[in-house]
């Protein structure tokens, strides 16, 4: 499909002290990419963000296309959305952050302040869904300008908008 295509084209990323490469080959007529990062001086965040892409790349059955589009890639902050692509044509997402500092993989609840009562609320306002969000969200992702919180009850993306700070 148009997206599966779309997100194959990858650049290679990354920061200062961290480099994410894209690789891919062909197995059975299918062509599978995927990412693998190379973080300098710092073995063990290099084998935990290595470690989640390698298990996303094999969780895949045999026939499945893979790849992957690169979101965001700061020295603090990696987000990457993964594809799958099955014999029946349907596309499944997963979407990964990566503290690069650490190496851990980042949920919403470790990014934002969603024990602020006030959180849902916001989101709702800013995001302007069709019906006021009632759960966190699973699923987020930076893209440099804007954070998008995938809403569990319609899979639609809610789009927030935040200025990117030097942290990133």
């Amino acid at each position: 499909t148009q997206e599966l295509v779309r997100s194959r084209v990858n650049i290679n990323a990354g920061s200062d002290n961290w480099q994410l490469y894209s690789r891919g080959y062909w197995l059975k007529g299918l062509e599978i990419n995927y990412p693998v990062v190379a973080v300098n001086e710092k073995p063990e965040v290099q084998n935990a963000v290595n470690q989640v892409l390698s298990n996303w790349l094999k969780g895949s059955h045999v026939e499945d296309e893979r790849a992957y589009r690169v979101e965001f890639a700061g020295p603090n902050l990696l987000s990457l959305i993964l594809f799958r692509e099955g014999k029946d044509g349907k596309i499944k997402k997963e979407i990964v952050n990566f503290d690069m500092r650490t190496g851990r993989r980042l949920s919403v609840k470790d990014v934002f302040r969603v024990e602020d009562k006030d959180f849902l609320r916001v989101l709702s306002l800013v995001g302007m869904p069709q019906q006021e969000i009632e759960t966190i969200p699973e699923n987020w992702y930076f893209n440099g300008l804007v954070f998008t919180f995938i809403v569990p009850r319609d899979e639609e993306p809610v789009v927030t908008k935040a200025e990117p700070d030097s942290r990133g």
